[in-house]
């Protein structure tokens, strides 16, 4: 059926689509949709097929007005299923038996969704998988004794699948568990062993992920924790495994208003290896104050998620988003007494405009990474200029700014993440490109569609640490 209104589509003008599309933008986040929609409004104004016959027979303008409500009928349906499907992965990291008897509670789950969250975190009981469900979440099924808590230096493979094969077979259908949570931040004397169960969930549930949060880059040189490998190797050799994504948790802004000096290098390095070996990668940022980290800003929050998405991470997770219920640890979404926080509206705004941005998110491959300005604020960390093939040459001004550039999987389109690094001050962005495109377009925040990119529709300042999705368009696409 796509195809038949993509050929429909096609015979058919777009201008008087183009502008409808961007009064109901949701209309426009499938190809298929689009294609309908076009085909469907040419018909209506009758438009006249290049051989408008059928049987033998000149199409009349009955038929035509048929052909449009069957044309419309499909598209809708069509705007509709993408949008049920297309949802960026973000998760609330933590157990939800963290809300203790409130994890029962379809509530509990709806609030996480109205925040923007997708995947509700770890759950091991079928009470608390049962209420998100029915709130429209998922879950990362957790099992201490059977997946996530083995003696990981003496993997017993055989024993793991005697425990782990009920659990397989009692969650296969269920479509509330998105995964199995399997291991933080292994050791590399755990590796082997975290990776033979890698190994062993990707035969028994291959549908399911399997997951594992891997360390950060670390800030000194001696890296204990993955001896003797250095971070690079552990990395790549856990990306090489059977583990379909990884991905690392790394708290970049302390209480001090110091910036973790390795935060993008260690992003380049999870997005090199997962090109690499044809995976993907998640990133866990901070959301909680605790230790020595900061009570995150908005601008923190959001230079954390979009920095993230720059470097080309497919699934974002966010620690905690529960209460951890423990001295110092405090400004959680929600509090200890589950109250939502100033932290908690911060990022609804920051995942809503993410899922809003899904349905082009999930379909992009990433080209290349670059940075313009200095190196990040306060450390001396170096980070990559473009390279000679990149869509933009240089900025105006003297601004820090994180570039990543995409190519659409299905329909080749050119897209950029650009993000503002300064997060003190608001800043105008001009790039200067290699090759002028014929139009730029902004994605809106708050909904699905585009609006134009410039400094006549006051649309290319950015506020401090934020970043925004950029469509861009040449005469040949």
């Amino acid at each position: 059926m796509k195809k038949v209104l993509s050929i429909i589509a096609k015979v058919h003008g777009k201008t008087f689509f183009r502008n409808f599309g961007d009064v109901f933008p949701r209309m426009r986040q499938d190809v298929a949709c689009c294609d309908a929609m076009e085909g469907a409004v040419a018909l209506l104004g009758g438009g006249r097929l290049e051989q408008n016959v059928w049987k033998g027979r000149n199409v009349t303008q009955a038929t035509s007005a048929l052909a449009f409500l069957a044309c419309l009928v499909c598209a809708l349906m069509s705007c509709t299923l993408s949008a049920a499907e297309e949802t960026f992965p973000i998760m609330a990291w933590g157990w939800v038996g963290w809300a203790g008897e409130k994890a029962n509670s379809p509530a509990l789950y709806k609030e996480m969704k109205e925040c923007g969250f997708s995947i509700a975190g770890f759950a091991g009981a079928d009470a608390q998988i049962e209420a998100a469900g029915k709130a429209g979440m998922k879950v990362l099924y957790t099992n201490d004794k059977a997946m996530s808590n083995r003696d990981w230096m003496n993997p017993d493979v055989e024993q793991w699948r005697k425990d782990i094969q009920p659990i397989v077979e009692k969650y296969k259908d269920n479509d509330t568990v998105f995964g199995y949570y399997v291991k933080d931040e292994p050791n590399e004397p755990e590796v082997d062993g975290v990776l033979a169960m890698g190994k062993l969930m990707k035969e028994l549930a291959p549908e399911k992920m399997a997951y594992m949060n891997l360390f950060p880059m670390p800030n000194s040189a001696s890296p204990s924790h993955f001896a003797p490998r250095n971070y690079y190797d552990y990395t790549d050799h856990i990306y090489g495994s059977d583990y379909s994504s990884s991905g690392f948790d790394q708290y970049v802004f302390y209480f001090d208003g110091f910036m973790r000096p390795t935060f993008y290098k260690c992003m380049e390095i999870h997005r090199e290896l997962s090109l690499k070996h044809g995976k993907q990668w998640w990133y866990c940022a901070l959301s909680i104050a605790h230790r020595y980290y900061a009570d995150p800003t908005f601008t923190q929050l959001a230079h954390q998620a979009f920095s993230a998405l720059a470097y080309g991470a497919r699934g974002l997770s966010w620690f905690t988003y529960l209460p951890v219920q423990k001295n110092g640890w405090y400004n959680s979404p929600l509090d200890d007494f589950m109250q939502r926080t100033h932290t908690w509206y911060d990022l609804k705004y920051i995942n809503s405009a993410i899922q809003n941005y899904a349905y082009v998110l999930n379909h992009l491959k990433s080209d290349r990474v670059y940075h313009f300005g200095s190196t990040v604020p306060e450390t001396d960390e170096r980070v990559p200029a473009p390279d000679a093939d990149s869509l933009i040459s240089g900025m105006e001004g003297s601004s820090n700014w994180l570039i990543g550039e995409f190519t659409h999987e299905q329909d080749g389109g050119r897209w950029l993440i650009i993000v503002n690094k300064n997060l003190n001050a608001p800043v105008e962005c001009k790039p200067i490109w290699r090759k002028q495109p014929s139009r730029i377009k902004i994605h809106f925040v708050n909904r699905k569609g585009e609006d134009d990119f410039s400094r006549a529709a006051d649309t290319n300042i950015f506020r401090p640490g934020m970043g925004a999705l950029i469509h861009v368009y040449f005469d040949e696409q």
